[in-house]
């Protein structure tokens, strides 16, 4: 049978430890879960992306918003937030993450397929 030997560390050092952990865990639960952008959808002109993003705001829920970008290249692009709307029966936040996902998607691969330079979304 060995003798397996534990290193004391003192007490203050576990603790600076488990604070570092927690601090940790918190910035990664923070990046993680509480921020989240989709990869740009983008039209078949080039000219119209859009984006889904979902954060969530303390003691406000989850905010929902999508970002549209218009314009052909990065000096003219012209950026627009929209309000994600939902039907009934969506719950949770990665259920309205999705929706949100699908809705830039239809937005930049269905009603604006085609979109040319010079016209507005609305």
């Amino acid at each position: 049978m060995s003798v397996i030997s534990f290193a004391v560390f003192p007490e203050h050092l576990l603790t600076q430890l488990q604070q570092s952990a927690d601090a940790a865990v918190r910035r990664l639960k923070s990046f993680i879960y509480l921020h989240r952008n989709s990869s740009w959808y983008v039209n078949g002109s080039g000219n119209y992306a859009v984006r889904a993003h979902i954060t969530s705001v303390k003691d406000q829920g989850v905010n929902v918003f999508l970002t549209v970008r218009t314009g052909c290249h990065r000096a003219e692009y012209v950026f627009h937030r929209l309000p994600v709307s939902f039907p009934e029966g969506i719950t949770g936040r990665r259920n309205a993450y999705r929706h949100a996902c699908r809705q830039a998607q239809h937005l930049a691969h269905l009603r604006y397929r085609f979109l040319s330079g010079g016209h507005s979304h609305d």
